[in-house]
């Protein structure tokens, strides 16, 4: 080192020669770091004064060089911060590990995160210090925030949800359930096929679906028998199942007692088809407007001519037609049934039966039973 003397334990003197260019070198240092959108400092690993820094520290927290570290970028200390990572910089002889160490910190004096790199080494003058470079992240930070905010309030729901959530791969393998899944079936489904509590008869048809739904990137209903005869409902949409590959969300619930409401109303509606088929009377259904929208059987072969859209007024007397009129507001008004007699265009009189009824949202049809 020609030209560097030794100055006891304080530091190094400088011949003048290369002072000069010690000081034209340091010079760029400077303007180097006072050019950068960071905090860099330099700082005693001893007694952690400032020996220098940059531009950006000094007008974004005011630190200065000369001053403590732990009094000038933080606040309220009494000591060396606790989270100080000097310790970490060095091996057990104390000399520097020739290492980086990264971390975040929220300082308290400007209120934002930053992304810090520290590292040890030597200075001009022989002293061991810490060099930091800062760089804010408050961007970055809150984006993870609002992700890890977004994940916590995904899990709630999940866990929350009374509908049964499975993600499955494409093979049909079981990567995850929520709680209410092992709550009701008693089970941990994962690693397992979802096909296992599926009815054989449904393989063919839920293989397709899902095929479909990762191939179009599309959602899908899908009905099934579970292998106990449970009837479920599963909405299947498409999703990334780790590493890229595909796969499917499946959110089921049970509908066994909507099926055998809905076999109930079948059956019902088949014996009332049977009941209105063979029934000996004339059955007519009109509508709000006295327009014919159903005959039964029966009706239909006495007339011999297809009457449905035309008026039930054209089958009554002139005379008749006005209380006609008055019976079937009286019915669809106060709900209640009402006998009638009635003499129809012939000549020839009938005794009746009119019925209050709703045909998709219109309360205001009838039913005539001749």
């Amino acid at each position: 080192m020609s030209g560097i003397k030794p100055s006891g334990q304080a530091g190094f003197e400088l011949s003048q020669p290369v002072e000069s260019s010690f000081l034209a070198s340091h010079e760029i240092f400077k303007k180097v770091m006072d050019s950068l959108d960071a905090i860099v400092y330099v700082a005693d690993i001893e007694t952690h004064e400032i020996i220098f820094a940059n531009k950006y520290l000094q007008e974004t927290i005011g630190a200065r060089e000369g001053q403590i570290c732990w009094q000038a970028i933080q606040k309220n200390q009494v000591g060396p911060c606790d989270f100080c990572p000097n310790h970490l910089l060095v091996n057990s002889d104390g000399e520097p590990d020739g290492g980086l160490h990264r971390w975040e910190h929220l300082n308290p004096l400007d209120g934002r995160w930053y992304d810090m790199i520290d590292r040890a080494v030597y200075w001009i003058d022989g002293r061991l210090v810490r060099v930091t470079i800062a760089t804010d992240i408050p961007d970055r930070k809150q984006m993870e925030d609002s992700v890890k905010e977004s994940n916590e309030k995904l899990n709630t729901l999940l866990k929350t949800s009374p509908d049964l959530i499975q993600v499955i791969d494409a093979e049909f393998n079981i990567a995850y359930t929520n709680e209410i899944v092992k709550d009701t079936l008693s089970k941990d489904f994962l690693g397992s096929s979802a096909l296992d509590v599926v009815d054989e008869s449904y393989h063919t048809l839920f293989k397709k679906k899902l095929k479909e739904v990762i191939r179009n990137r599309e959602t899908q209903t899908f009905q099934f028998r579970d292998v106990d005869g449970k009837w479920w409902e599963s909405q299947i949409a498409a999703i990334s199942v780790g590493s890229g590959s595909e796969g499917a969300m499946l959110i089921t619930r049970d509908i066994s007692e909507r099926k055998q409401m809905e076999q109930s109303l079948i059956e019902s509606n088949e014996k009332l088809n049977t009941l209105l088929k063979n029934s000996p009377d004339y059955i007519y259904v009109i509508d709000n407007e006295l327009n014919i929208v159903y005959t039964n059987e029966i009706a239909k072969k006495s007339i011999s001519r297809d009457i449905l859209g035309t008026s039930i007024l054209t089958k009554i007397h002139s005379k008749d037609k006005k209380l006609f009129k008055t019976k079937i507001v009286e019915v669809t008004s106060r709900r209640i049934s009402q006998p009638y007699e009635f003499e129809d265009i012939h000549k020839k009189w009938w005794e009746s039966e009119i019925a209050p009824i709703t045909i998709g949202s219109n309360p205001k049809c009838a039913m005539l039973i001749v």
